[in-house]
C-alpha cells in the first residue's frame, strides 16, 4: 500500500496491516494491527454542544481537542475555532472561498469552552465549522459541515428538533461511560436551546435508587451534579428525562414537515453509565526464577533461565499489598507497598505450547472476584415522543387519500409518532419507490443471515495406522541414555500451594519435566483481607543440544520424501559449530519405509553393523538400533541447522525413525513413529432393488464381479427390510411431540390422521411396546385435536378453519388453502376409521360435521374470488383450483346465477373458469401438487381410468430423477431440483392408487421415506407429514408390506449370504457382510429368493479399497475436481493449479462438487498428501472455509439461506459435511502448508451420499505433487512454469454412461467395461475363450 497517497487522501485514516509468518517447522503464525496515518502528530476534533440538524438561528457551543500521536490527549493548547460560510457554487470545503462569519478561542480539553465559545448559522446556506492549530508541520485543522441550501429544505423539510447532547469534562463526545470517585459530584453539562426545561434525573444501582428534579428556565449550557454515594458503589447508571413544553418563538424560518411541529410540547431521554473505581485489594505478584547454579550460567538481562529436564529451579513469589486495612477507610493508601506476610500462594506452570493452542490469559482476580452492584436504570418509553396539533393530522389525512387516489394499491404505514419521512416526499417518488417494491426481486442472498447445519457424527473409515508421528525422546548423554517417553510429557508440570515468609517470599522447587519448550509459571496470590493479585514468568526446558522433529505428520504409500530434525545448540554465541547427525534403524520394526542415499539409492538398515539382538538389550537403549547413515553440519549464527534424510514409503505400517546428533560432547536423540497410510479410502458400490412377492416364491438374480482391491479390504454388503413403517412412526413420533404456545389449526389436523394411519398396521396389537404406545398417544391426541377444531375454537362458521383462534378481531376472508387441507385431510380419516375404533368415534362424528362447514365456507370464498377476478379480466390460478376441485368433488360446480341466493351463484363465465376441464387443458402448466390433486380429484371419484390420471402419471414419470436408492419428481420439467415434500408424497400416493407399476415408485417411496432431502433444519409442514404419512401407508397396504410373511435367502454359489425371515411390519433391517476372501473365486452370481408374501426391498453393496489410482475422475453421480494454488496475502488464490512449490509455501486447496441431481447429506473427504498440512480453522481462525453460496442452501419463504459445510480437519484429511446439496456445482476452498520436502503421491477427493453411499465420486489421483527445497538452488526460490499443472480439460460423457456395466474414463470419454462384458458401452457380452 502507499501509505503517502493514504495520507494525502485521507487526512487521518488507518491502514490494516497482517503478517503470516512460517515457522521453522512450517507452523503457521500470523498477526494484524491498525496502523493509524494522518499527516501530522497532532490532530484536532470539534465537540458541538447539541446536533443542530442544520437549523439556522439555533446558537450552539463548541469545545476543542487535541491529541497527539506519540503522547495522546493534550489539554491547554489554544484551538481557533471559526464559523465559515461556503460559496454555493463550490461542491465542498476544501480549498473554496471561505468567509469568515464569527470567531472563538477555546483552550483544548476543557468542556467548559462551549458556554464561551457560542455561534449560530445566521441563515439558509452552507457553513463549514473549523477548529485549527498551528504545528511545526504546519496548521492542522479539523472541519465541520453545517447547513442546508433552500432546495434541500424544500427536499428536505425540518422533521425533528436539534438533538440534545449529555457531555462531561474529558469525553470529547457524547458521553457514555465515564468516571466518578466516590463521596464527590459528578458534573455532566448539557445546552438546551428551549425555555422552562424540566430535568428528572435517575440513578442508581442495585443497592438503591436516587431522583433528582432540576428546573431550567431559559435556553443555555446547564449544569447536572450527579452525588456519588452508596448508589454509585460500583457504578451506576444514570437516565435523564427531559421535558420541553411548548415554546412561544425559536425563531425558525426553515420549510417544515407536514408531521412536525417545531414549536410543539417534547420529550428528550438520555442515558449514561458512571464507573466508581474501588478500593484497591490488588496485590502486587511478582514471580522470578531462580536457575540451579545462578554463577554458572551468566544471562543478559531479559534472557529468560534455562535448565535442563530433570533439574531443579526454584520459583520465587514475591506478594505485596497496599498499606493498612481495605476495609479501614481513610488510614488505607496505597501510594506505597508492604510485603503481604502469610498469603496464600497457588503456584502453576503450564506448557506454553498449550496456551498458544487454547489461549487463557492471567487472570485479573481483584476485578474476577470483586461483587458486581452496576445495575442499568430503564424507564418505559415515553409515547409519542411529541404532541402535535390536530391540523397536522387533517394535512397527513389529506395526503394519504389523494395518494390513494393516483395509485389505490399504495402500502404507505400512518405512524402517529412519525409523521414526517414519507408524506414529505413528492407524490411521484413515493409512487416509484412503492413501484420497485411490488416488482419481483431477481434470485440473491439477503443479508445478515446465520449459517445453518449440524454435526455429522460420520464415522472415519480406517485407512492406515493413527494419523501423526509420536515421539520418543533420549536425554542428552555420551552414553546410553535412558528413552524419555511422550507419555510421561506434562503440559502442567507444577501445580502447589504455598504460603508466603514474614518478607513477603514464597518459594516452591520446579523439577524440569521430560518435555522440551517454554513454561510459564503463574501465581495466584489471596490474604485473609480479600485482597487478591497474580503474576507470571517463564522459563525454558532445554538441552545444550537438543531437537525438535521436522516431519511430515503422515505419509502414504509411494511417497519419496525427506524427513529430519531441527539441531538447536545453546551457548555457541553466534559462532558456527559442527553437529554430526546420525540415523538410526530399528531391524524388528515395520518395513513401511526404506531408507535412501542422497543419490536415491536403498540404504540397507537390516544389515547395518552394530546392532544388538533386539531380545538381548534395553528396548530404550541405542544398541538396539543400527546405524544406517550419519551427516556432518554447521549450525548458523543463532545456533541451529536442519538435519533431513531421504525415505520411500513403501507399504503400510508406522516406522520409528531415530536421529541423534552430537556436537562439543553434548548429544541428543530423538525417536519417532511415521504411520504409512494408503494411496486412497474405502469406496462403495451398490444397487438396490426390491422383490415383491405376492405367491409362494419368487427368485431375482444379479452378477457379481469381484473389483480389484487391495488385499484384505473388500466385504459384500447385503441389507433387507420390509415396508415403511418405521418412517410412519418417525412422522407420528414428530408430530406428537410439537407443541405450539396456543392450538395450531394445521397441526390439530395432523394429530387427527395418526390414529387412522396407524391402525392400517394394527399397531394396537403389535408386538413391540413402543408401536402400541404410540398408539394409544395418538388416540388422547385425537381426541384432543377434534375438541380444538370445534366450532368456537379454531373453526367459524363464517371463516371456516383458522390457523389460531383469533384473540381481537376476526380475519377478513376464508383461507382457502387452509380449509382445502382440512376437508381433504377429514374425508380420508373418517374413510380409514369407519367407527371400527370405539374410542374415536366422538371425534369421528365432530370431524363429520366439521368438515361440512368447511365445505360450505370453502365454496362460497372460491366462488367469490373467482367472480371478482373475473371482474377484473383474470381467472383463479390453476394450484387454488385444484386443491378446491380435490376437496368439493369431480363433480361440483357451483349454483347459476340468477339462483335465489345472489350472493353465492356464478356465471357462465366464472363456472368455466371453476371447471375440472380447465385444469385438464393445463396439466403440463401445472406445478407437481396441482397435478396430483387433479389425478387424486379423479381417483377418489373411483375414475382411475380418466385421461387426465393417465396424463399425470406420464408427465411424472418423464420428471423423475433417479439418485442411487432415491427419485425424486423435478419441480418444473427439465429442472434437476425437486419439488416440495408434500409434492413427492401426493405424487406417491397418486402411483398407489392408480396401481402404477415401475421399480421408480419405490424409490420414490424411499426419498418419502427419508423425509426429502434431509431431516431437520426448518420444520416440515404439518401438511407434507399429513400426506406422507398417507402416501407411506397406502404405499405398504398395495405392496402387502402391512401384513408381510416373507422369508429371504440370498446365496452366491454354495455360500449363504443372508437369512431373514420378516412376519412383521416392525421388524428391523436385517444385514449381513461376507469377506471377499470368503467368495468363490470367481464368485457365481448372487441369487435372491423370497417365499411369502410382501415386499422386500434389498441392497447389495461392495465395499473396497481400490488397488489403483485412477488418473482420471471417478463419476457415479457426482463429479469432482481438485486444485491446488499458491495463497495470496488475503488467503485468497494467487495462482493457477501447481504441481511445484517451494517449501513453506501457503496454499489454497479447492474442491469443486458437480452433482445434476440434488441430494441429501454429502460427505466430502480430501485426503491429504503427505507433504501438505492442513490448517485447521478452529485453531487459526485467519484460515477460515471459504464456500459458493450462490446456489448452495434452502429457500423458505422467498428467502434463500446459504448452507456451507461443517469443517473437521485431521493431518491426514479434511471433511466437510454437507446438511444436503442441491442440485448444481459448489465449489469450497481451505488452506494448507507446504510443509514437508518431497514427492508426494495425490490422493483422490471423495464425495459420497450419507444415505446412499454408492452415489459417489472421485477426483483424479495419482499425479505427484513435488515439495521442493528453496535452499538447494535458484531453481525452487519462486515458482517457475515447471510448477504450474495444466488445467483439467471438460470432462467427457461415455456412450450410455457404460449402461451401468463398467467405469466411464471421464478424460476420454470411453468405457472401462466389466469383467464379461464389452462394446463402447459395455452393452455387449464378451466373448468367451
Amino acid at each position: 500500500m502507499d501509505f503517502e497517497k493514504s495520507i494525502q487522501e485521507y487526512d487521518i485514516g488507518s491502514v490494516f496491516v497482517k503478517a503470516v509468518w512460517i515457522g521453522p517447522t512450517r507452523e503457521r503464525i500470523s498477526g494484524s494491527r491498525f496502523v493509524r496515518l494522518q499527516k501530522s502528530e497532532l490532530s484536532v476534533s470539534l465537540l458541538m454542544s447539541m446536533d443542530i440538524q442544520d437549523i439556522p438561528g439555533v446558537e450552539f457551543g463548541v469545545a476543542a481537542f487535541v491529541d497527539s500521536a506519540l503522547s495522546g490527549a493534550i489539554s491547554g493548547e489554544l484551538v481557533q475555532i471559526s464559523l465559515l460560510q461556503v460559496n454555493d457554487s463550490k461542491s465542498g470545503v476544501g480549498d473554496v472561498q471561505l468567509a469568515l462569519m464569527e470567531q472563538c478561542t477555546a483552550a483544548s480539553g476543557d468542556i467548559t469552552a462551549m458556554s464561551l465559545c457560542r455561534m449560530a448559522l445566521p441563515s439558509i446556506g452552507h457553513f463549514a465549522l473549523r477548529g485549527c492549530i498551528d504545528d511545526s508541520d504546519g496548521k492542522v485543522c479539523a472541519t465541520i459541515e453545517l447547513g442546508k441550501n433552500f432546495s434541500e429544505w424544500i427536499e428536505r423539510p425540518l422533521a425533528s428538533h436539534p438533538n440534545l447532547r449529555i457531555v462531561a469534562q474529558g469525553q470529547d463526545q457524547d458521553i457514555f461511560t465515564a468516571v466518578g470517585q466516590f463521596g464527590k459530584e459528578f458534573e455532566v453539562f448539557v445546552d438546551v436551546p428551549f425555555h422552562n426545561t424540566t430535568f428528572l434525573v435517575l440513578f442508581g444501582n442495585t443497592l438503591k435508587r436516587e431522583k433528582m428534579v432540576m428546573r431550567f428556565p431559559d435556553p443555555g449550557v446547564h449544569k447536572m451534579a450527579v452525588p456519588l454515594g452508596r448508589e454509585c458503589l460500583g457504578g451506576c447508571s444514570v437516565k435523564v428525562l427531559m421535558a420541553i413544553p411548548r415554546q412561544t418563538s425559536l425563531g425558525l424560518d426553515v420549510p417544515t414537515s407536514v408531521g412536525f411541529d417545531p414549536l410543539g410540547t417534547h420529550w428528550v431521554d438520555r442515558r449514561f453509565n458512571i464507573r466508581i473505581p474501588e478500593v484497591s485489594r490488588e496485590l502486587t505478584v511478582n514471580v522470578t526464577i531462580a536457575p540451579p547454579n545462578p554463577s554458572e550460567s551468566p544471562r543478559e538481562e531479559d534472557e529468560l533461565v534455562a535448565i535442563s529436564p530433570g533439574e531443579n529451579a526454584t520459583v520465587q513469589v514475591l506478594v505485596a499489598k497496599c498499606q493498612g486495612d481495605p476495609n479501614a477507610g481513610t488510614s488505607f493508601s496505597c501510594n506505597e507497598r508492604e510485603p503481604a506476610a502469610n498469603a496464600k500462594v497457588l503456584v502453576i506452570a503450564v506448557d506454553k505450547a498449550l496456551l498458544q493452542l487454547m489461549p487463557n490469559a492471567l487472570v485479573n482476580l481483584s476485578s474476577t472476584l470483586s461483587t458486581d452492584l452496576f445495575s442499568s436504570v430503564e424507564t418505559s418509553r415515553l409515547w409519542p415522543s411529541g404532541v402535535l396539533p390536530k391540523d397536522a393530522y387533517a394535512r397527513a389525512v389529506d395526503i394519504v387519500l389523494r395518494r390513494l387516489e393516483i395509485d389505490p394499491w399504495l402500502n404507505e404505514v400512518f405512524d402517529v409518532d412519525s409523521l414526517g419521512g414519507t408524506f414529505d416526499m413528492p407524490d411521484q417518488h413515493l409512487l416509484e419507490i412503492n413501484a420497485d417494491s411490488l416488482t419481483v426481486p431477481p434470485p440473491g442472498l439477503p443479508y445478515g443471515l446465520a449459517l445453518l447445519g449440524r454435526v455429522m457424527n460420520q464415522p472415519q473409515p480406517a485407512s492406515g495406522p493413527s494419523a501423526g508421528p509420536s515421539l520418543r525422546v533420549r536425554a542428552a548423554s555420551e552414553s546410553d541414555p535412558a528413552v524419555r517417553l511422550e507419555n510421561q510429557f506434562q503440559t502442567t508440570p507444577l501445580f502447589e500451594l504455598i504460603s508466603t515468609e514474614a518478607d513477603g517470599m514464597g518459594r516452591v522447587n520446579f523439577t524440569a519435566p521430560p518435555n522440551l519448550g517454554t513454561f510459564v509459571v503463574r501465581a495466584y496470590a489471596v490474604t485473609d483481607k480479600a485482597q487478591h493479585g497474580g503474576g507470571e514468568a517463564e522459563v525454558i526446558v532445554r538441552l545444550p543440544l537438543s531437537l525438535t522433529p521436522s516431519v511430515p505428520r503422515i505419509v502414504r504409500v509411494g511417497d519419496e520424501f525427506e524427513a529430519g530434525m531441527i539441531v538447536s545448540l545453546f551457548g555457541t554465541r553466534g559462532k558456527p559449530s559442527p553437529v554430526v547427525a546420525t540415523l538410526f534403524a530399528d531391524p524388528g520394526a515395520s518395513k513401511a519405509l526404506e531408507f535412501l542415499s542422497d543419490n536415491g539409492t536403498v540404504l540397507p538398515a537390516d544389515s547395518a553393523s552394530g546392532a544388538e539382538g533386539v531380545g538381548s538389550c534395553d528396548p530404550g537403549s541405542l544398541s538396539c538400533l543400527a546405524p544406517v547413515t550419519a551427516k556432518t553440519l554447521l549450525t548458523d549464527e543463532d545456533g541451529q541447522v536442519e538435519v533431513r534424510f531421504l525415505f520411500s514409503a513403501v507399504q503400510l505400517g508406522e516406522t520409528n525413525l531415530t536421529i541423534r546428533a552430537d556436537s562439543g560432547g553434548n548429544s541428543d536423540a530423538l525417536q519417532i513413529s511415521i504411520p504409512v497410510l494408503a494411496q486412497q479410502e474405502e469406496v462403495q458400490l451398490a444397487t438396490s432393488f426390491t422383490i415383491r412377492s405376492d405367491k409362494w416364491e419368487e427368485r431375482s438374480e444379479e452378477g457379481l464381479k469381484i473389483p480389484d482391491a487391495v488385499p484384505g479390504t473388500g466385504t459384500l454388503g447385503v441389507a433387507a427390510g420390509v415396508g415403511r413403517l418405521p418412517s410412519v412412526l418417525d412422522l407420528s413420533t414428530r408430530i406428537l411431540e410439537t407443541r405450539t404456545m396456543v392450538p395450531y389449526g394445521s397441526w390439530a389436523l395432523a394429530n387427527v390422521t395418526i390414529p387412522a394411519v396407524l391402525r392400517l398396521y394394527g399397531l394396537e396389537q403389535q408386538r413391540t411396546p413402543s408401536g402400541r404406545d404410540i398408539f394409544s398417544r395418538a388416540i388422547s391426541a385425537f381426541e384432543e385435536a377434534t375438541l380444538n377444531l370445534e366450532i368456537s375454537n379454531l373453526t367459524s362458521e363464517i371463516w371456516g378453519l383458522q390457523w389460531v383462534k383469533p384473540r381481537f378481531s376476526e380475519p377478513s376472508r376464508v383461507d382457502t388453502s387452509l380449509n382445502a387441507d382440512a376437508i381433504w385431510t377429514a374425508n380420508r380419516v373418517v374413510g380409514l376409521l369407519n367407527g371400527e375404533v370405539r374410542e374415536l368415534n366422538s371425534g369421528i362424528k365432530r370431524l363429520t360435521k366439521l368438515a361440512n362447514v368447511w365445505s360450505s365456507v370453502l365454496e362460497r370464498q372460491i366462488v367469490e374470488d373467482a367472480r371478482s377476478l373475473s371482474k377484473l379480466g383474470s381467472k383463479i390460478d390453476l394450484a387454488t383450483l385444484a386443491w378446491t376441485r380435490l376437496t368439493l368433488g369431480a363433480d361440483w360446480s357451483p349454483p347459476r346465477c340468477p339462483s335465489q341466493d345472489s350472493s353465492f351463484c356464478a356465471e357462465a363465465t366464472v363456472i368455466e373458469h371453476l371447471s375440472i376441464e380447465r385444469l385438464s387443458r393445463n396439466i403440463r402448466n401445472m406445478s407437481v401438487e396441482a397435478r396430483a390433486h387433479l389425478a387424486l380429484t379423479w381417483l377418489e371419484a373411483d375414475k382411475p381410468g380418466h385421461a387426465d390420471v393417465a396424463a399425470v402419471v406420464d408427465s411424472f414419470l418423464s420428471d423423475m430423477r433417479v439418485a442411487g436408492r432415491t427419485a425424486y419428481v423435478s419441480a418444473r420439467p427439465g429442472e434437476a431440483q425437486p419439488a416440495g415434500l408434500q409434492s413427492q408424497a401426493l405424487a406417491l400416493l397418486v402411483f398407489v392408487e392408480s396401481n402404477s407399476s415401475t421399480q421408480l415408485v419405490e424409490k420414490l417411496a424411499n426419498y418419502v421415506g427419508r423425509g426429502g432431502l434431509s431431516n431437520g433444519g426448518f420444520s416440515d409442514s404439518a401438511m407434507a407429514m399429513i400426506a406422507s404419512l398417507h402416501a407411506l401407508s397406502q404405499y405398504d397396504l398395495s405392496s402387502g408390506s402391512i401384513d408381510p410373511n416373507v422369508a429371504l435367502n440370498v446365496s452366491s454359489g454354495s455360500i449363504a449370504i443372508l437369512q431373514a425371515l420378516f412376519d412383521d411390519p416392525s421388524d428391523p433391517i436385517a444385514e449381513s457382510s461376507t469377506p471377499f476372501s470368503a467368495l468363490e473365486s470367481p464368485p457365481p452370481p448372487l441369487l435372491f429368493e423370497t417365499q411369502g408374501t410382501g415386499e422386500v426391498t434389498i441392497v447389495a453393496s461392495l465395499e473396497f479399497v481400490p488397488s489403483q489410482l485412477l488418473p482420471f475422475p471417478t463419476y457415479r453421480g457426482i463429479f469432482v475436481e481438485r486444485i491446488v494454488q499458491k495463497a495470496g496475502p488475503d488467503n485468497a488464490p494467487s495462482s493457477g493449479p501447481l504441481a511445484r512449490v517451494p517449501l513453506a509455501t501457503p496454499l489454497v486447496i479447492t474442491l469443486q462438487i458437480t452433482t445434476p441431481d440434488s441430494l441429501g447429506p454429502v460427505v466430502v473427504r480430501s485426503l491429504m498428501p503427505g507433504g501438505l498440512e492442513p490448517i485447521d480453522p478452529l485453531v487459526d481462525p485467519g484460515a477460515a472455509t471459504e464456500c459458493t453460496a450462490d446456489r448452495l442452501g434452502i429457500s423458505y419463504r422467498h428467502w434463500f439461506y446459504p448452507l456451507c459445510p461443517l469443517q473437521e480437519t485431521r493431518p491426514s484429511q479434511v471433511t466437510f459435511n454437507y446438511r444436503y446439496l442441491r442440485a448444481g456445482t459448489h465449489a469450497i476452498s481451505f488452506q494448507a502448508i507446504a510443509s514437508s520436502v518431497g514427492k508426494w503421491m495425490l490422493p483422490p477427493v471423495q464425495a459420497y451420499d450419507e444415505q446412499q453411499p454408492e452415489v459417489m465420486g472421485m477426483s483424479a489421483a495419482g499425479d505427484l505433487f513435488e515439495v521442493c527445497d528453496p535452499s538447494g538452488g535458484d531453481e525452487c526460490s519462486e515458482i517457475g512454469a515447471d510448477g504450474v499443472r495444466a488445467p483439467s480439460e471438460p470432462p467427457k460423457p461415455c456412450p450410455g454412461n457404460c449402461n451401468g456395466l463398467g467405469l466411464c474414463d471421464l478424460s476420454t470419454g470411453k468405457c472401462l467395461c466389466d469383467s464379461g462384458f464389452s462394446g463402447e458401452d459395455c452393452g455387449s457380452f464378451a466373448e468367451q475363450r
